[in-house]
């Protein structure tokens, strides 16, 4: 286990996506904190639109996200559950998780600003 890794930017933004899942009443899978970070509008989602942490990380991908719970579990900040009906893993914030968001909100600042993720123009008509 990693004593004294201290979150980063990204780490908070997850944590943050699973904390406020986790005050509503949800659990979520990788896949689930990957849609409200990135984004997607769907069924599932689209009740979490105005979650603080939706649409903050468009780039973010799923080796990425996995990579990043791993070591948040690994590191205490987040509990990992496996639901055997569906045969997923959801995760849910620790004390230590809770702790740590709320000093790392208070000492540093976060841009949750949400992207655009409507493509831009790139091809266009010549005219004649």
């Amino acid at each position: 286990m990693q004593k004294n890794y201290f979150i980063n930017v990204t780490d908070y933004k997850v944590l943050l996506t699973i904390s406020y899942l986790n005050e509503l009443g949800y659990i979520a899978s990788a896949q689930g904190v990957l849609k409200i970070i990135s984004g997607v509008i769907d069924e599932e989602t689209e009740m979490f639109e105005l979650c603080p942490t939706f649409q903050v990380l468009v780039s973010y991908n799923s080796k990425k996200m996995t990579r990043d719970l791993n070591r948040l579990v690994t590191c205490g900040y987040l509990k990992r559950i496996h639901n055997e009906e569906l045969k997923d893993y959801f995760f849910e914030i620790t004390e230590k998780g809770k702790v740590t968001l709320s000093y790392f909100g208070s000492h540093h600042k976060v841009n949750l600003k949400k992207h655009d993720i409507n493509p831009r123009v790139t091809i266009i008509k010549k005219d004649k």
